[in-house]
């Protein structure tokens, strides 16, 4: 029966686990010009969530607000009229016009609640963009369950560099695991 449970155990790694998730692109009336931005970066998401054995399963949202990222934390989370307890595991709020978040000085914040918040508006020299990196890192802080969570090098850094996608084989059994609980 040992084979057993070694052979399964194998193949667990080996399917690809679903991951519900929300972006919502929180700006102004006038300001939707960033969803196409929104959706190139979901769709990078998701190639690099594969590669985890993720598949994320992301619905995308707009919200009309003046809100600033600071102001969720303090108004609370319903105030977007879009998060409900329960349904979605994930929510990541994209703030479009927001160059920083929360504190102004960083690009995206986690919250133990499955709620993360990160700037939209994140373009770099030369056109390419960064903001599927910062979505996947603070993916990456909902799903991680120690509090050393940053670890240079990967995709989990505390500083993002651009283009570093690499996953540990340690920080892939986690994501995975911690996926597979918030959909039991």
């Amino acid at each position: 029966m040992k084979w057993l449970h070694w052979l399964l155990s194998i193949l667990r790694q080996h399917v690809t686990l679903p991951l519900p998730v929300a972006v919502v692109l929180v700006a102004p009336d006038a300001s939707f010009n960033r969803l196409p931005h929104v959706f190139g970066a979901v769709a990078a998401s998701e190639k690099f969530w594969a590669g985890v054995g993720i598949k994320l399963k992301v619905q995308v949202v707009q919200v009309a607000s003046n809100m600033l990222s600071d102001d969720l934390w303090f108004r609370g989370h319903s105030s977007l009229d879009y998060y409900e307890k329960g349904r979605v595991p994930l929510v990541v709020y994209v703030f479009g016009d927001a160059a920083r978040v929360y504190d102004s000085k960083s690009l995206g914040v986690a919250y133990e609640s499955g709620v993360a918040v990160v700037a939209g508006n994140v373009l770099l020299p030369g056109g390419e963009t960064w903001l599927d990196e910062i979505i996947d890192h603070e993916l990456g802080h909902l799903l991680m369950e120690n509090e050393q969570e940053h670890e240079d090098g990967t995709f989990m850094g505390a500083v993002l560099e651009l283009r570093n996608r690499l996953v540990t084989p340690a920080q892939r059994t986690q994501l995975r695991r911690a996926a597979e609980r918030l959909m039991e």
